[in-house]
C-alpha cells in the first residue's frame, strides 16, 4: 500500500479547512443577529408600503367610479343637453 506524503498543498488545505470552519461559525452568528435585527424593520416597511398601495388603489378605484358615473350621466342626458368635448 502506498502512503501519502505530506505536501505543501495538503498542509495548505488542512490549514484552510480550519480557517473556513471558524469563519463559517463566526459568519453564522453575525448573519443570524443581522436577520433578527432586520426582520422588524423589513416587516414594518412592508406593512407601511402595503398600506400606501392600498390607499393608492382605493383612490384609483374611486377616480374610476367618478369617471364612469360622469360618462353614464352624460349618456343618460337628452341629446340636446349633452356637453360636447
Amino acid at each position: 500500500m502506498k502512503t501519502l506524503q505530506f505536501t505543501p498543498l495538503r498542509g495548505t488545505l488542512v490549514d484552510a479547512e480550519f480557517i473556513l470552519r471558524s469563519t463559517f461559525v463566526n459568519a453564522e452568528v453575525i448573519l443570524r443577529s443581522t436577520l433578527v435585527n432586520a426582520e422588524p424593520i423589513l416587516r414594518s416597511t412592508f406593512l407601511h408600503t402595503q398600506g400606501s398601495l392600498a390607499v393608492r388603489e382605493r383612490k384609483s378605484y374611486i377616480a374610476g367610479l367618478v369617471a364612469a358615473t360622469a360618462v353614464v350621466t352624460e349618456a343618460l342626458k337628452p341629446a340636446g343637453k349633452r356637453e360636447t368635448l
